[in-house]
């Protein structure tokens, strides 16, 4: 997904997000106080579309980001909008800073495997229960998904162990 500028905005949406901005600001951090990503950024509805709040602020204090920049974090805190801690990077410097700041954390599967994985939607007794039912072949796909609130795929993937595939 393209991100939407703000310089389009009409004045007076402009002053509203400058508004909620300036509450913000206080020595050091200025730390988002509304609504945050899984991953903990602030977000922050513009014209109807979520932004990161940390990119609106760089682009209220210093104007539109370039096509293929990022706003970094110089005090790798992702609820901070202060504009003096923000500064324009590639993708791959963002990733060089992190990991010359030791905040990379190596990936492994078994950190994110079954439960642990935070995008679950089942336990390892969901799928080990819907497999059993499925196998007895009274109960379809479709039913299991209504019934576990999920997508189809979601039961389908986990019934032929493409998902939790280690139980």
């Amino acid at each position: 997904m393209k991100y939407q500028t703000i310089n389009d905005l009409p004045a007076h949406q402009l002053r509203e997000l400058e508004s909620k901005f300036q509450s913000l600001k206080r020595d050091g951090c200025h730390e988002w106080q509304g609504a945050l990503t899984y991953n903990g950024y602030g977000r922050i509805a513009v014209n109807r579309k979520v932004q990161r709040a940390h990119r609106v602020a760089y682009e209220l204090a210093h104007g539109p980001i370039p096509e293929g920049m990022v706003v970094c974090h110089r005090c790798d805190n992702p609820r901070c909008c202060n504009p003096a801690h923000l500064f324009l990077g590639t993708t791959q410097e963002n990733v060089d800073d992190k990991v010359q700041k030791r905040r990379h954390k190596p990936f492994t599967s078994a950190q994110v495997i079954g439960e642990k994985n935070p995008r679950a939607l089942l336990t390892a007794a969901d799928v080990s229960k819907i497999r059993r039912r499925y196998a007895c072949g009274n109960v379809t796909l479709k039913q299991l998904a209504s019934e576990y609130g999920v997508h189809f795929d979601t039961i389908s993937k986990a019934v032929n162990r493409v998902t939790w595939s280690h139980l």
